[in-house]
């Protein structure tokens, strides 16, 4: 990608001296230690300055290199969002952006599992209910529930520990949570998700 730089002084005051005509009257232009030279050179200073903005603008339309305007692009965006919060990182707040940018739909298990993985680090197995709860033998009559198509198992792979036991609340860490609210927004309405 092509990146604009501001010029030197000296570059500057050489580029606003190649627009004045040549001729007698302007001969001294280039000449330091002139008159004519030193008017080409205070006004360049302007001309610089203006070319320093370009080139800061330049740099912070590019989400991956921004830093004035990533808040900017941030509220732009609908983010920090309550699911993961502010982020703290420079390059995680960056990635958000991008990732929310390019509004790429959420259709296939490998979407959700990779979304898993990029948001948290954590592995986890997304399985359609169709796969998991028809009945593998064909009768003249249909005994599913009709709904297996619109349900979606997710299953962490990543064991938070080995507790044995059965509590009526689930024992999650904040990975989890960022899935489980991350995974609640994206997928489609008629979809049931059921973590695992």
């Amino acid at each position: 990608m092509m990146k604009f730089t501001a010029p030197s002084q000296e570059e500057a005051a050489r580029q606003l001296a190649s627009t004045i005509p040549d001729g007698r009257a302007w001969q001294a232009k280039n000449l330091a230690g002139t008159g004519m030279h030193a008017v080409t050179s205070a006004c360049a200073a302007e001309f610089r300055a203006i070319q320093i903005q370009i080139e800061t603008l330049a740099t912070e339309f590019n989400i991956r290199l921004t830093n004035q305007l990533l808040p900017d692009w941030e509220t732009s965006t609908g983010l920090p969002e309550e699911c993961i919060g502010a982020m703290a990182s420079l390059e995680d707040r960056r990635n958000a952006v991008i990732l929310r940018l390019r509004k790429i739909p959420f259709v296939t298990k490998q979407d959700y599992e990779d979304l898993a993985f990029q948001l948290t680090g954590l592995s986890v197995t997304v399985t359609p209910g169709a796969e998991l709860e028809l009945f593998p033998l064909d009768f003249p009559i249909y005994f599913a529930s009709g709904n297996s198509y619109f349900k979606l198992y997710v299953t962490f792979n990543d064991a938070i520990g080995g507790f044995p036991y059965l509590f009526p609340f689930n024992f999650v860490s904040t990975g989890d949570n960022i899935i489980r609210c991350v995974f609640e927004q994206i997928a489609p309405a008629n979809v049931l998700i059921i973590f695992q």
